[in-house]
């Protein structure tokens, strides 16, 4: 439901974010879930959300879905678009953990993965608002930062 994808991505066929795919059933679950992959919907099978819709699911809605409330669709989409990010965002946090980082760079780190993942949690209105890309731009540059300096190390 959340997701776009096109046949350029490598799936049957073109579908908006937002847009019910043609292969849910009407108890909002996946009809050829089994042959997704022959069907043209390898997509499905590897995609990996690192946890965003669970999280929408559970920490913004309380347990409540679109499956069971149809009103809750066009809210549970945008909040899964940019938990997605977040979520990116800390597995790249993750990844960048295992360089060789200096220590202000690990703080850096460190403190843009405080802001996202706050202790009390997000809101929908918080995660709308939160400036996840400008996060993402200066993990990006830190990770970047960091692999130029171990990489110049490593030539010599």
């Amino acid at each position: 439901m959340a997701l776009s994808f096109t046949r350029e991505d490598g799936v049957a066929i073109d579908k908006l974010a937002g847009v019910a795919c043609p292969n849910l059933s009407g108890q909002r679950t996946c009809t050829i879930y089994p042959e997704r992959v022959q069907r043209g919907f390898s997509i499905c099978a590897r995609y990996e959300c690192f946890g965003a819709g669970q999280r929408v699911t559970q920490e913004l809605f309380a347990g409540n879905s679109w499956r069971d409330d149809p009103s809750l669709t066009v809210p549970m989409t945008e909040a899964f678009a940019h938990m997605r990010i977040v979520h990116d965002a800390l597995v790249l946090i993750a990844e960048g953990r295992k360089l060789p980082l200096s220590d202000e760079e690990r703080s850096k780190l460190d403190g843009i993965a405080g802001r996202l993942d706050p202790l009390g949690g997000w809101t929908q209105k918080t995660l709308a608002n939160a400036p996840v890309a400008a996060w993402t731009r200066e993990i990006a540059g830190i990770l970047r930062d960091a692999h130029r300096r171990t990489g110049a190390t490593q030539r010599r």
